[in-house]
């Protein structure tokens, strides 16, 4: 596996070569309940999902830490390539009005046998932001590498 995150002007990149394939490591970021397995970093635990899909489709996490806080994840899909590309809006509900919502862009590239998923969250609103997303990316995907693996 290889592991790479760099950050620059309110975007974050993250890149994990994974054994699986691409529809595989697709399925896994697409599938309620496969989220629900992944989708929270560290300790916390999905509380709920939804996923719908489809190009103006929405989805919601809800992620719980172990003191009960929930923070939830919401936004829509803008662009759906089955086995190869996603791009959605993310937002957090606590997010107050004048943040617009960020944009999230998962690339699942064939590899050899396996998958390069290249994860962009572009647009968010400060440094502070992109240190704490990438932290939490880096805790979910801590949990969807052997998912996939």
């Amino acid at each position: 596996m290889i592991a790479e995150s760099t950050s620059t002007a309110n975007t974050l990149r993250i890149e994990r070569r994974l054994t699986a394939s691409p529809a595989r490591v697709f399925a896994a970021w697409t599938n309620v309940e496969q989220v629900k397995r992944w989708a929270a970093p560290g300790p916390m635990e999905v509380a709920a999902a939804e996923v719908d899909l489809k190009v103006g489709g929405r989805y919601r996490i809800a992620m719980t830490r172990p003191d009960g806080t929930t923070h939830v994840a919401v936004g829509e899909y803008r662009e759906v390539v089955p086995n190869a590309r996603l791009v959605y809006t993310w937002r957090w509900e606590s997010w107050r009005e004048s943040h617009r919502d960020s944009i999230v862009t998962v690339e699942f590239n064939a590899d050899g046998g396996g998958t390069t998923l290249r994860l962009t969250h572009s647009e968010l609103p400060d440094e502070n932001a992109v240190t704490q997303h990438t932290a939490g990316w880096e805790g979910s995907l801590a949990k969807f590498v052997p998912l996939v693996s």
